[in-house]
């Protein structure tokens, strides 16, 4: 044969070996491995090579595979089970055997024909990955086997099926509750991992919402007890005054908390200056050297200041009339 008139000569291609429908030898002139008479019966073109990937039914086989399968190029289901060609062959199925579409065939009840409806995976189980397989999603929670959230509230299906007692995974309103009023919804609950139903998951005294609002771990109890800022307060103490275990001076007043509560016993959380008083406890009883209570109203602790001595105290500070003087008025 004449290579440039009547395409290479036979010697250069190889014998193929034909599958049980076509079994011709040498019947290939453009050598994609489809034969001449298969391309011509479905009608395709025998002389481009190229066409041999063509998936011409959309079913995710191309001609050469359709072509090994037998199955028929021109249908994308060629048993006709609603299950695509290329489906059922890359899970090993028979693509020209309707009855497989009735098998379970990764046991997640729901028969091949019905995942393939869905659009479920026919070889996992749990398509959406949520910890819940695809037959439950459908036959028993109606939730969506293609989203692990089908509510779409930020909790996933499975972990509001397992505390069903209180959420629905087909509810979105249940994610932005606070049910035990810790100051953290409940997909914040979700996503630090906290107890819905327990404010206080760690057991430190302090509520989760706070802890997380300021940076600590609500799952850890020993953190309570730590200085985070370095103001002489715990952070239990710090929850418990309402100030910034954060910051060593809360209010910005130049004195650190610590010194506001426990020195001068005043607001750390409100700024102000601090001045100077004379102590005269009333009755004066004319002793500079004995130790007297000086009355706070606000904090309602006890300063013990002798009569006649100086003493810082912030201009917050209530003080019970005619106990003590402002040096400056």
């Amino acid at each position: 044969l004449d290579s440039a008139s009547d395409g290479p000569a036979f010697s250069v291609w190889p014998m193929y070996r034909k599958n049980a429908m076509h079994t011709a030898i040498n019947d290939d002139y453009d050598g994609d491995l489809l034969p001449d008479s298969w391309e011509e019966l479905y009608g395709f073109d025998k002389l481009v090579f190229t066409d041999r990937n063509l998936d011409s039914d959309n079913d995710s086989l191309g001609l050469l595979d359709e072509y090994l399968a037998n199955t028929f190029p021109n249908l994308p289901d060629s048993d006709n089970d609603q299950i695509l060609d290329g489906v059922e062959v890359s899970l090993g199925l028979d693509p020209l055997n309707g009855d497989d579409a009735l098998l379970d065939l990764d046991n997640d009840g729901l028969t091949n024909m019905e995942e393939a409806e869905l659009g479920t995976s026919l070889a996992q189980s749990d398509t959406d990955n949520d910890g819940l397989n695809d037959g439950e999603e459908v036959n028993t929670y109606l939730t969506d086997p293609l989203s692990n959230d089908s509510d779409n509230d930020g909790l996933p299906d499975s972990w509001e099926i397992a505390n069903s007692s209180h959420f629905n995974p087909l509810e979105p309103s249940d994610a932005a509750a606070d049910f035990d009023s810790d100051g953290l919804n409940n997909v914040n609950e979700y996503l630090h991992n906290t107890n819905v139903f327990d404010s206080d998951s760690d057991s430190d005294q302090i509520l989760d919402g706070w802890e997380v609002a300021n940076g600590l771990d609500p799952l850890n109890v020993n953190d309570g007890e730590l200085d985070s800022d370095g103001d002489g307060l715990t952070n239990v103490q710090e929850y418990s005054y309402n100030t910034n275990p954060l910051e060593q001076d809360t209010d910005g007043d130049t004195v650190n908390d610590y010194e506001e509560i426990f020195t001068y016993f005043t607001d750390p959380n409100v700024p102000g200056t601090e001045e100077e008083v004379i102590v005269l406890n009333s009755p004066f009883d004319g002793s500079l050297d004995e130790w007297e209570p000086l009355v706070n109203s606000v904090l309602s602790n006890n300063i013990m200041a002798k009569n006649g001595e100086s003493l810082l105290v912030s201009n917050r500070t209530s003080i019970n009339s005619g106990i003590a003087h402002n040096m400056l008025g």
